[in-house]
């Protein structure tokens, strides 16, 4: 299920429970800024587990930087 199925899931579920549309805004961004920072935190253990290479990310985003620089 892709990402806006899931939200439109849980706005469906939340507009049953019969919130507010201003109710399920807020929800909905303190959901956004909790998956932020979710997102963040498991990239992290995912880094310290070994399981992520994000020096490779960062290896290729500063050789692209040199070579559009020079």
């Amino acid at each position: 299920m892709a990402a806006n199925d899931h939200r439109r899931e849980i706005i469906d579920w939340l507009k049953q429970r019969n919130h507010s549309p201003t109710e399920v805004e807020q929800i909905m961004h303190r959901l956004d800024t909790y998956d932020a920072s979710a997102v963040r935190a498991s990239i992290f253990d995912s880094v310290d587990a070994g399981q992520f290479d994000i020096e490779a990310i960062i290896r290729a985003v500063t050789e692209a930087d040199d070579t559009s620089e020079g």
